[in-house]
């Protein structure tokens, strides 16, 4: 049609040795407006050609060496991470010892990487447990070392001076993670936990807790009794003095006390694909309460993961449950 024609060239010498030319190509055109003959010029890229691919192959080496370097670099940080989450679950008290205190109780426990930055603690001396659930802000290694410090400094009040009412535990802690983590004025570590801390007289079912900005309600005789929370974490920087007040509640056979995280209610899901939500969360609770408590479990696990779909977890999950008698 009268264009000049411009590429490369494969073509095979006479020994059967490929090479490759470059090779521009243009019509003389005749008196009918026609390519009447063509030149052509063509100049020999066979060595340019094998440098290319030589730096093809390299690259290609170079890819697949930093492809097993991430894969090596992948496995180390699963191993630590993994023994990480082994020591963060060895501050928590077992399901075991949780059904030694608790009987009637369960829990729902999902971290969202792995290891979780929601934590708690069960114990109990003579007629007196203690009851403690956490959500550090953050998740995974970050969250979880907020976590380990709280469970430390209250193992360290519990040994040392035994459950004490909730609000001076809690604001013992407050005052310690505080301290802890503002040492560096220059560096401050800014996150905190969401924590209740409950302490249950068994002889006379009565409770007395304090709580953090963490959730929880009462189920008795249907009714939905929410546990009065203050607003304010422990370690967090604010211009207000740190301040729970304390609480009781007398409690009865059947009585159905929750605890949970922030992110039961925050998954994501259903058909508008929007959170669960606290009420529907709470209904939940209150539609299952008076079941056997593992059936609890079963019923609530299969809402919650219908709720999900495919999505993926939001956040760190944490619910105990605890039926009273």
């Amino acid at each position: 049609k009268g264009k000049i024609w411009h590429g490369e060239i494969k073509n095979r010498a006479k020994d059967g040795l490929p090479y490759w030319v470059l090779a521009t190509i243009a019509p003389i055109m005749g008196e009918n407006g026609k390519p009447d003959k063509y030149i052509s010029m063509c100049v020999d890229i066979t060595h340019q050609k094998e440098v290319e691919q030589e730096l093809i192959t390299h690259q290609k080496e170079v890819e697949q060496e930093l492809k097993e370097a991430r894969k090596k670099v992948d496995i180390e940080l699963f191993q630590n991470i993994s023994y990480a989450k082994h020591v963060h679950d060895a501050f928590l008290t077992t399901e075991d010892k949780i059904n030694q205190v608790f009987p009637n109780s369960f829990l729902i426990y999902k971290a969202l990487k792995i290891i979780s930055g929601d934590f708690y603690r069960i114990d109990r001396k003579d007629d007196t447990s203690i009851i403690v659930m956490g959500d550090s802000t953050g998740h995974g290694v970050s969250a979880s070392y907020i976590s380990h410090l709280v469970l430390s400094i209250l193992n360290r009040i519990l040994k040392k001076e035994g459950a004490i009412n909730p609000s001076k535990m809690l604001g013992t802690m407050h005052k310690e993670i505080s301290h802890i983590t503002h040492l560096n004025n220059n560096h401050n570590i800014i996150e905190s936990a969401d924590t209740i801390i409950c302490t249950f007289d068994h002889r006379n079912r009565i409770l007395n807790y304090s709580s953090a900005k963490m959730k929880g309600v009462i189920i008795h005789n249907g009714e939905v009794i929410h546990l009065k929370k203050d607003r304010c974490s422990i370690g967090e920087l604010s211009e207000k003095p740190f301040y729970v007040s304390d609480n009781e509640f007398q409690l009865q056979n059947e009585d159905c006390l929750y605890l949970f995280s922030d992110g039961m209610n925050d998954q994501l899901g259903g058909a508008k694909n929007k959170k669960l939500g606290y009420k529907t969360l709470v209904k939940t609770l209150a539609d299952n309460y008076s079941l056997p408590m593992q059936q609890q479990k079963k019923n609530i696990s299969e809402i919650l993961n219908t709720w999900q779909g495919d999505n993926e977890q939001t956040d760190d999950m944490t619910l105990l449950g605890i039926k009273i008698g």
